[in-house]
């Protein structure tokens, strides 16, 4: 009886136990600690850990939740801060939903919520970002708006005085 190593072409190790007759062979396959499953598992987990939401940042977030909506966030929204933070959203950008939530006509924990998914959606992940984003919009916003203007009063958009 003796063992015999023999890796695989997807990064396994087949460990063959053979017994002294030849018709009786055992193949198990185990996963060596270099295959690509482990080590993208080590470093998703790694990164996690360095994006999770501290406790300092909790305490800010829930004072400002309860500044803006007059009660404790619920632990679906604590989860929803803490996945959005795994994946890389900067916390400055949470208390941002929260203050433009506060400027919509009905102000909601839901609205804060579409904002969030929003953002992300978006690809917006930092606060540079959002900025970015923002004076984007409006410079589109601001140029239909004139173009509208123009149309509508038949001047050239050059002549405009703003």
């Amino acid at each position: 009886m003796f063992n015999t190593c023999e890796p695989t072409t997807s990064g396994q190790v087949c460990d063959t136990t053979t017994t002294s007759n030849p018709k009786s062979t055992t193949n198990t396959i185990t996963t060596s600690s270099s295959g690509g499953g482990n080590a993208r598992a080590r470093v998703r987990a790694r990164i996690a850990q360095e994006n999770a939401l501290t406790e300092q940042d909790l305490d800010a977030l829930n004072d400002a939740y309860f500044q803006a909506f007059h009660r404790v966030a619920p632990p679906n929204v604590i989860a929803l801060w803490r996945r959005y933070r795994q994946n890389g959203m900067e916390t400055s950008l949470f208390l941002m939903a929260i203050d433009e939530t506060m400027l919509a006509p009905y102000p909601s924990p839901r609205y804060m919520v579409a904002v969030l998914s929003r953002w992300i959606h978006c690809g917006i992940l930092t606060e540079i970002q959002r900025v970015e984003e923002q004076e984007r919009r409006e410079s589109c916003i601001w140029r239909q708006r004139r173009a509208r203007d123009a149309e509508r009063y038949g001047f050239n958009i050059d002549d405009l005085p703003y």
